[in-house]
């Protein structure tokens, strides 16, 4: 309802992309919680290469980042499309 009122598109009702894109975002919402890493007690960890063992949670924040990018952007970016096509 909300994507269908904020940009016009329609969802589908089962294997939707804005919905599975949401879902993903959603996931990540753990590493955002107070207290639950390391990086906010030693910022400077978030400069080792994620190649390194035990640094698998900057190559979670980086799949977060990307999951939380893609839910904002592409009902924008289809919006947009939208209006062109229309024109």
């Amino acid at each position: 309802t909300m994507i269908k009122a904020t940009y016009g598109l329609n969802v589908a009702a089962t294997n939707d992309k804005y919905i599975t894109a949401a879902d993903e975002a959603t996931q990540s919402l753990e590493l955002l919680v107070a207290g639950s890493s390391l990086l906010e007690f030693f910022p400077f960890l978030a400069k080792f290469p994620t190649w390194l063992p035990g640094t698998g949670l900057l190559s979670r924040l980086k799949e977060a980042r990307h999951a939380t990018a893609k839910f904002r952007d592409l009902p924008w970016d289809d919006g947009k499309q939208q209006i062109v096509n229309q024109s």
